[in-house]
């Protein structure tokens, strides 16, 4: 994207920066010191009625600096998580080192040119390296969660992150984390699972993979590989309306209908582990063998 091409897009989002035409600039000034327009970073004005959208606010970084990368919150927000709350925007650049600015967060820091990508002429971290990078900070599982639930990431793309990282604080945190999200679980109450499960070497089994049941295609919480059994992990976060208690009886029925055990499980099992691997190995022997390949979801 040329940089004429970049000013029309600053303009339609209410961006304007200096440096251009000296007269331009000077009217620009003289609107921004009559409240008409705000000024964001230093010889960037934004319209103050967009200001405070985190679109505005990322192309004023890029206006400001356009080798910054937007990272952290607001890259998770343009990306997977997009109701996620924002009240600072991290910024990485490779020689950053002017004064904080208010709203936005600057840091001298390197992210790897594969690890970025452009999207409406914002340059942002990419969906794993986000998911990774926040994950080893007081959110924790929770982004890599979102990143996955979404289908943003996939669970190998998350272990690159930390090969081609390897050497950043909070990464034993995210490197259990990332661990445990090998097998592509949707919430930190399947990942305690999964972690159960593949400890104690029980792991002829797949998550969150879509498959057709009974005619209608779902993302079973876990499904056996060669027998026909499903888990499914009940939790109140994701089950707590109407709707859902509704479709989770839908989902069950065409799954039993369609010949499979399903046994659903919640935070009570989960936390008694010794009661889970039994009812999981009883299920995993109980259900009836896949004698046919299973018709797969396009």
């Amino acid at each position: 994207m040329g940089y004429d091409d970049f000013d029309s897009v600053l303009a339609a989002a209410g961006v304007y920066r200096i440096g251009r035409d000296p007269r331009r600039d000077r009217h620009l000034q003289y609107l921004s010191r009559t409240g008409r327009l705000r000024r964001l970073l230093p010889g960037v004005h934004v319209e103050p009625a967009v200001a405070d959208r985190l679109t505005t606010r990322v192309l004023a970084v890029m206006a400001f600096e356009p080798h910054a990368v937007i990272c952290g919150a607001a890259a998770a927000a343009l990306t997977f998580w997009p109701e996620l709350e924002v009240p600072v925007i991290s910024v990485a650049h490779r020689r950053f080192s002017g004064r904080p600015y208010e709203g936005f967060q600057f840091s001298r820091r390197v992210i790897p040119a594969e690890l970025i990508e452009l999207r409406n002429g914002v340059r942002v971290s990419r969906p794993a390296f986000t998911a990774v990078d926040l994950a080893g900070g007081a959110l924790g599982g929770d982004p890599i969660d979102r990143a996955l639930r979404s289908r943003a990431v996939r669970p190998a793309e998350l272990s690159h992150v930390l090969q081609v990282w390897p050497d950043r604080d909070g990464n034993k945190q995210r490197r259990r984390l990332v661990e445990d999200s090998a097998y592509g679980p949707f919430s930190e109450f399947e990942r305690r699972a999964h972690r159960i499960l593949r400890r104690n070497r029980i792991t002829d089994w797949v998550a969150n993979e879509p498959y057709l049941f009974n005619g209608r295609q779902y993302l079973p919480d876990l499904r056996g590989k060669r027998v026909r059994f499903v888990m499914e992990f009940d939790s109140f976060q994701f089950h707590h309306t109407r709707t859902s208690f509704i479709n989770d009886r839908i989902r069950w029925r065409d799954m039993t209908l369609a010949g499979w055990l399903v046994l659903p499980s919640g935070w009570e099992l989960i936390n008694n582990e010794a009661e889970f691997l039994s009812q999981v190995r009883r299920g995993l022997a109980l259900a009836r063998p896949i004698a046919e390949p299973l018709l797969r979801a396009n």
